[in-house]
């Protein structure tokens, strides 16, 4: 029997779970209730796939090994997606926005007895996070990019596994949300068609140079919010509607600065000192260990997202 989900059924409130930012979330929330998101549809999970033609110009994703609590039985993977090669960019598509629409759909999956397995306990730590200059290289920077040499940043999120899960099934389930939540859902233009609505809204709301770029980038030469908020959504759903390819096993370093791997191992695997971890343990850090030398964790300063390097 054909397996149906029916979007409205679920209540707005549980789409809100774990969000840290009160105000981002009101204003998400007020854009969402004054554009009707309009996703009252049935959505057949095995014929999803069928809906997209074949090519190979994906999103890549890399997932690290698993990284096990140094005092729980848990441990957890870093999941790293950048922009598809030849998509355009979709700065415009904020981490919030991102959480709301992704935890809407997967209560309605896990609501309606879906056959999807993951937990919602990565969506709460989806962020963008400045990108290291050169992977697993010896300078912890950030990658700088364009004229105004702003950051380059990549999509991150932390999954959250029992501690005797096999990294096979690890990799298994990762490629379920990559199939199920990136292609299905954000690479769906069905399910999709509003959200340039929403984002026009909200930065119009704000006031201030985003509303006015997207205007001037997208609008046309009228600078129309219709036209806008068509292009936006024509470049989201463009950017994940050929799903996703793989890489596994891929060191912490090979994206994130020394900061920020810190702060990862520390406020969430519970480390404390590089003493705490076996020499394979550091290699899933930093790949060229023991040639590398390891950072003092009582010396890391986050970088600036406003200073050049």
């Amino acid at each position: 029997m054909t397996q149906y989900i029916n979007i409205q059924t679920v209540s707005k409130n549980r789409a809100y779970d774990n969000h840290e930012d009160q105000g981002n979330k009101d204003a998400i929330e007020v854009a969402c209730r004054d554009v009707a998101i309009d996703i009252n549809e049935n959505i057949d999970i095995r014929a999803l796939s069928q809906e997209y033609d074949i090519s190979t110009d994906y999103i890549p994703a890399y997932l690290s090994p698993a990284i096990k609590h140094l005092g729980k039985n848990l441990q957890y993977t870093v999941t790293i997606l950048e922009k598809r090669p030849k998509s355009p960019g979709i700065f415009f598509l904020k981490a919030d926005l991102i959480k709301v629409f992704t935890g809407k759909y997967h209560d309605a999956f896990i609501f309606h007895g879906a056959n999807y397995t993951i937990s919602k306990n990565w969506i709460s730590t989806i962020r963008y996070v400045g990108k290291r200059r050169d992977p697993c290289g010896n300078l912890s920077v950030y990658k700088r990019v364009g004229a105004r040499d702003s950051i380059a940043e990549v999509l991150m999120y932390i999954t959250t596994y029992p501690g005797d899960i096999s990294y096979a099934q690890i990799i298994k389930d990762q490629k379920q949300i990559g199939d199920i939540i990136w292609k299905d859902v954000w690479g769906n233009h069905s399910r999709m068609k509003n959200i340039g609505k929403i984002i026009v809204k909200e930065a119009k709301d704000k006031g201030g140079n985003m509303i006015e770029w997207m205007l001037n980038n997208k609008g046309g030469e009228d600078r129309s919010e219709v036209t806008t908020a068509q292009k936006i959504t024509k470049d989201i759903v463009a950017n994940f509607k050929n799903g996703i390819t793989w890489k596994t096993n891929i060191s912490l370093d090979h994206f994130l600065v020394d900061y920020d791997m810190m702060e990862f191992l520390t406020k969430t695997a519970g480390y404390t000192s590089w003493n705490d971890f076996t020499d394979s343990q550091k290699q899933v850090c930093y790949k060229n260990h023991p040639n590398k030398d390891l950072p003092d964790w009582t010396k890391l300063v986050k970088e600036s997202y406003n200073s050049g390097s």
